[in-house]
């Protein structure tokens, strides 16, 4: 009784975390506080350019990450509130759960240092003070 407990329990915890994700951000709402930090930077065309693509290429393998993660998170839910889980497979859909997190996480970071490498020291210091403030 207690196992049951502890899966349903861990079910729960795999489930809200995406869902709490999914709901907070508006991403409309976020492009247009981009939109108005980078008119704050006095960019060059090709700065402006060169973010441009960087933000569609960057977003792209984002959004893959973000939905193969969440695949992955059904997979862990759906095997955990099977009656007889399989506690290999769980392990293993953990461990590749966590290696797509450390992907997006590299992603992340590599998308940071490429803008940091388009835009002036100046411009990237104002950038994050801006961003802090949005």
């Amino acid at each position: 009784m207690t196992f049951k407990y502890a899966v349903i329990f861990l079910g729960f915890l795999v489930c809200v975390p995406s869902a709490y994700a999914r709901k907070k951000h508006d991403p409309a709402k976020k492009e247009a506080a981009i939109q108005k930090v980078l008119q704050q930077l006095n960019l060059t065309n090709d700065q402006n350019g060169k973010l441009k693509e960087h933000r569609i290429k960057h977003r792209q393998k984002a959004k893959q990450l973000s939905e193969d993660i969440h695949a992955k998170r059904k997979k862990l839910a759906e095997e955990l509130q099977k009656a007889e889980p399989n506690t290999k497979e769980i392990k293993q859909i953990h461990s590749e759960l966590k290696k797509l997190k450390a992907k997006k996480a590299d992603h992340r970071l590599e998308g940071i240092l490429e803008v940091r490498k388009i835009l002036t020291t100046e411009q990237y210091s104002k950038f994050i003070e801006l961003r802090r403030k949005n």
